[in-house]
């Protein structure tokens, strides 16, 4: 015993042979059987005296086909359920917290490195149907949460955007989706059936422009949905949402382009003749069955389903009105286009598996090779109410110091400021904007 450090073996020692001094497999045979992959796992899974652990050496890359030996792993009865994106969510978890998947036995204990969940998450996502991949995401959101997710909490927390969810799943809107995942609670259904119709109409609505969600958030203003709005009203809320310089985009190039000084009158003409004339369906020709402009009172109104006195009904509306145009705004404003300069941000070390939780290290702002129109070398950044410079290179913007300078001396801050943007932990999808200051001439 002891003597031999390395056996190769063909077509031999495969069933009936128990060697439990065994601590290292090495993998040189690939399969997709789980009956002959356990059975060459289970060659070093003997306990023995002085053997602390088994070493798995895989050569062949059996790592790709990780949706056969994730269940098992999970703890899983491979017999009934080989549900590989809910084993992966079972593992991830296991690691992140410490929250031990039902069916692992006493002392044993499994470790990944993050980047292996990245590569076997990449391996499921290859294998899985788009379903079950949704559904087994929405799972891990509504166990972080400790609730169903808001459309918006989905955009920032879910692995897929709410169209591919509600293609994946056959729906067409948020509540569809809850239902289908077992998540739809009774105040959702009731909102459902008063003004579900009017819901999807925000969710799916095609935007080119930012300003018919801005609307509906100004009918939410307070807390309550407020069944009719006047043009005065619009004109102030809509003034405050474009001076702040992460909105300016929109109306720039327009007569509101100086949205603070700008006469109320360019902007009461500006938006009856743009979100107001959309909401009425004067895009369409055909008018629209939720909202009616009145000449006289020179207001705007909600005319449909799901109206009520009743403050209950009022303020479920208002949050989910709110929710959808949030969600839709959050879309709209990380949607690349001509001019806009929207860029991952892409971990380069943390804890978690890289996407949804992963907690910061160290990141990086990717640009690739859609860096069309951004400047190089340092320039001054705006980020968090501070003035610091960043450094754009070719493909990245990965360093953000108080000076320009590249002595090691002055400290890089770009994790710490991102960290402060985002919080400790990424959203699944993070991406900033950049966002190109007025000239001060």
């Amino acid at each position: 015993m002891g003597e031999l450090v390395v056996l190769f073996t063909v077509d031999m020692f495969n069933e009936g042979v128990d060697i439990p001094v065994v601590d290292l497999v090495m993998f040189l045979r690939p399969t997709e059987s789980m009956t002959v992959f356990l059975q060459q796992l289970g060659r070093g899974l003997r306990l023995s005296d002085g053997k602390e652990y088994l070493t798995v050496l895989d050569f062949i890359g059996n790592y790709r086909n990780a949706h056969f030996k994730l269940p098992l792993l999970a703890g899983q009865d491979v017999t009934r359920d080989l549900d590989p994106a809910k084993a992966l969510a079972l593992l991830t978890r296991w690691q992140r917290d410490g929250s031990i998947p039902a069916g692992i036995p006493d002392g044993v204990r499994v470790e990944f490195e993050p980047v292996a969940l990245g590569v076997l998450r990449a391996s499921v996502q290859a294998a899985s149907p788009l379903r079950q991949l949704v559904l087994a995401d929405l799972t891990e959101v509504v166990g972080r949460l400790g609730r169903a997710p808001t459309l918006t909490e989905w955009q920032l927390a879910g692995r897929y955007s709410p169209k591919t969810t509600r293609t994946a799943l056959g729906v067409d809107r948020w509540h569809r989706v809850l239902e289908v995942a077992g998540l739809l609670e009774p105040d959702g259904q009731a909102l459902e059936q008063a003004a579900g119709e009017f819901l999807r109409e925000i969710e799916t609505t095609r935007m080119t422009k930012s300003f018919k969600m801005v609307v509906l958030l100004a009918m939410c203003e307070g807390g309550s949905f407020r069944t009719s709005i006047g043009m005065d009203d619009l004109v102030r809320h809509f003034r405050a949402y474009f001076s702040e310089d992460r909105h300016r985009e929109d109306v720039i190039g327009t007569p509101l382009e100086d949205a603070e000084t700008v006469p109320s009158e360019r902007w009461r003409a500006y938006l009856l003749a743009n979100p107001v004339n959309a909401w009425i369906g004067g895009n369409t020709g055909a008018a629209s069955p939720y909202f009616r402009w009145s000449e006289s009172t020179s207001t705007l109104k909600y005319i449909g389903p799901g109206q009520s006195d009743e403050s209950a009904t009022a303020r479920a509306l208002a949050v989910g009105v709110a929710d959808r145009a949030t969600a839709q705004l959050h879309s709209y404003w990380q949607r690349p286009g001509p001019g806009r300069f929207v860029y991952p941000v892409i971990p380069i070390g943390g804890t978690g598996d890289g996407g949804a939780g992963t907690t910061i290290r160290t990141v990086c702002i990717m640009f690739g090779d859609n860096r069309a129109g951004l400047p190089v070398g340092w320039h001054l950044i705006a980020i968090n109410g501070k003035h610091l410079y960043g450094k754009f290179v070719k493909v990245a913007l990965n360093v953000l110091k108080a000076a320009p300078t590249d002595s090691r001396d002055e400290v890089n801050i770009l994790t710490a400021e991102l960290e402060a943007l985002f919080g400790r932990r990424l959203p699944a999808r993070p991406r900033v904007r950049f966002i190109k200051a007025a000239s001060s001439s």
